[in-house]
């Protein structure tokens, strides 16, 4: 697999507060970058619960993305390389519709696609 060329891991979502109307995420390598994203929560007049809860929902999974990428990378070259050694016959990660979804989402995540 490429070598990651993004902010790596892991990231926090940190705790709302109530002088900002964002949920900051941030990563925690010390001497590596710290911000990664504000989530705009909603604080508008007369907004529904589910849009905050949302929002909130929203911030844990980009935090998350760096566990999630290295996760699913080491899933798919496992399976690869079980593929590979001919233990399991002619079957192939690519030709599953699981292994078309996680490499395109490891494409996707390193900016291949």
């Amino acid at each position: 697999m490429e070598k990651i060329r993004f902010t790596l891991g892991p990231w926090i979502a940190l705790p709302e507060e109530v002088d900002k109307n964002y949920i900051r995420i941030r990563g925690t390598n010390i001497g590596g970058r710290y911000k990664i994203a504000n989530v705009i929560t909603p604080v508008y007049e007369n907004v529904h619960d589910r849009e905050a809860v949302e929002t909130r929902a929203n911030a844990r999974l980009i935090a998350s993305a760096p566990d999630l990428l290295e996760a699913l990378q080491c899933l798919y070259e496992n399976y690869k390389q079980l593929a590979d050694s001919g233990d399991v016959g002619n079957w192939r990660l690519e030709d599953e519709p699981a292994g078309k979804k996680a490499l395109h989402a490891i494409n996707k995540a390193l900016g291949k696609e």
